[in-house]
């Protein structure tokens, strides 16, 4: 789950998931979210429900990223991410097969699916510089569901 938050100057959002691997999802939905408002992952979802067969995308590509920790590896995540968008006009859809492996560092690999930036479809709200690592911090709900607050520069 995502919920966008109001921030001074730059744009937040919060992520509430059960595993790290889903945090890395719904954080890369929050990205998208930020660039291209909450309907788009709205409408995304809806269109996957309607067809049985997934959708074939123009480009997967395998992506990894590394920090310190995990939250350090999952801000380096998204800016690989948000590179793909400025550099080479690739809107994230999916992403997949999410693998954490933790030993002096954390490392994330996943599966990104991406599709040609399309004018008529996708009107980006805000452009997203980077993710940063302000008040970056994941902890536990009451719940026991893990909680983390992403800040990014737009």
């Amino acid at each position: 789950m995502i919920e966008i938050l109001e921030h001074t100057g730059e744009a937040a959002f919060k992520v509430i998931a059960q595993t790290e691997e889903e945090i890395v999802k719904e954080a890369c939905k929050g990205i998208l979210a930020i660039y291209f408002g909450e309907e788009y992952i709205r409408e995304f979802e809806e269109e996957k429900k309607k067809n049985e067969q997934k959708p074939v995308y123009q480009k997967k590509e395998e992506i990894s990223a590394d920090g310190v920790d995990f939250e350090s590896a999952l801000v380096n995540f998204l800016n690989e991410i948000i590179f793909r968008f400025d550099a080479r006009k690739l809107v994230l859809k999916e992403v997949e097969n999410i693998k954490i492996t933790k030993s002096d560092e954390t490392e994330i690999k996943a599966t990104a699916i991406f599709e040609k930036f399309d004018p008529q479809k996708h009107k980006p709200k805000i452009y997203v510089k980077a993710a940063t690592y302000g008040g970056l911090q994941l902890k536990k709900t009451p719940d026991g569901k893990l909680e983390i607050q992403i800040i990014v520069d737009i």
